[in-house]
């Protein structure tokens, strides 16, 4: 809401980095002691503007303090002070940000990057091949320990004395093996 209108932009006499602003502030505005002035942005236009507000940690209220000609109203810095003001910290970082980056996407490690991912896909795609290969494997080895865990044949035959062939089936490799007693 509008309570006033500025009427006078000048340098403080006194202080020169400071910003006197003389303004017709209606008198049914509620300001006293406790009341702040600041500079916001109005909109998308960037208009600035005289924001006044209540010290919330004030104790009191009291009057304003009277200047050489008319009462001062504290100023505190704007969120439009503390943003240019933090524009050399935030250039440093935004440089050392980007010097980090340059350094993480150089053209060595942009290379390793593309052997990674190539390798990576490559990989996927023989990956379907690898799993029915190992899939058949553990049947076969599925298959080999039930048979290993079936009865054998023996040599029912054979007597001490007379050499005999006994002729085994190796269920683990499917091969003929001769045994001699």
């Amino acid at each position: 809401m509008d309570v006033g209108k500025v009427v006078r932009i000048t340098l403080d006499p006194e202080q020169r980095r400071r910003v006197q602003v003389i303004a017709d502030i209606d008198a049914s505005a509620p300001i006293d002691g406790r009341t702040l002035a600041f500079l916001s942005l109005q909109g998308v236009t960037g208009l600035l503007y005289i924001d006044l507000q209540e010290d919330k940690a004030a104790a009191e209220s009291g009057p304003l303090a009277q200047g050489h000609r008319y009462p001062v109203i504290r100023s505190v810095p704007s969120d439009f002070d503390v943003l240019l003001s933090s524009l050399p910290a935030f250039a440093t970082h935004a440089t050392l940000l980007i010097d980090h980056l340059n350094q993480v996407l150089d053209e060595e490690n942009v290379r390793a990057v593309h052997t990674i991912l190539a390798d990576l896909r490559l990989s996927a795609e023989r990956l379907p091949a690898t799993l029915k290969a190992t899939q058949e494997l553990v049947a076969d080895v599925q298959r080999s320990v039930r048979e290993i865990e079936a009865p054998q044949p023996t040599c029912a035959r054979w007597r001490p004395g007379r050499r005999r062939t006994c002729r085994l089936r190796l269920r683990t490799c499917g091969m003929r093996r001769r045994v001699w007693p």
